[in-house]
């Protein structure tokens, strides 16, 4: 009888608190709001992603999620005039994790990444552009009751204001 209590009680103190697996992340989760751009660049881009964001607990985002995140924001907002390329495209956007500092228990949990964005010119190698973006996202606990819920959309914040932030850089600087 002991047993049956201790191990119910432990079963819902770990649903209380959101153990337990998670979905990846989709890349459209992390996309920032449309902007329409006013200017763009003339030709195309190949956007490289490299470094490592993974958690040392769950696996919910990945290189991959976060380049397509990327890419199909640059192609959705026209930031680029011929588009998104896998490879050699007029420029290269290349985007490196640095750090992540991911969630830990809590009300409020906050996930940051600190990533280095260049832009350059693929034919002469010409640096555009140059940045260390650091995005960062908190979620109270009033937002979501469950831990994992709390840390997913900490993460996908995270990432939704880091893709914003970078690529409002890469923007601002469109000829």
């Amino acid at each position: 009888m002991k047993f049956t209590q201790t191990v119910f009680c432990m079963g819902v103190a770990l649903a209380l608190l959101g153990v337990g697996c998670a979905s990846p992340i989709k890349p459209q989760i992390i996309m920032p709001a449309a902007k329409p751009q006013a200017k763009a660049y003339p030709g195309s881009v190949e956007v490289v992603v490299d470094g490592s964001i993974k958690s040392p607990n769950i696996t919910v985002i990945d290189i991959p999620t976060f380049q397509t995140a990327i890419c199909e924001t640059i192609q959705r907002d026209k930031i680029f005039i011929g588009g998104v390329v896998t490879s050699n495209g007029d420029y290269q956007l290349r985007v490196t994790f640095l750090s992540v500092e991911w969630p830990g228990a809590g009300a409020g949990m906050t996930t940051s990444f600190t990533s280095r964005w260049k832009l350059s010119h693929t034919a002469d190698g010409n640096l555009v552009w140059d940045d260390i973006i650091r995005g960062s996202h908190t979620t109270p606990f009033g937002e979501a009751f469950a831990g994992m819920t709390r840390a997913m959309r900490s993460i996908e914040g995270a990432a939704r204001t880091t893709i914003a932030d970078g690529l409002k850089g890469v923007q601002e600087r469109a000829p």
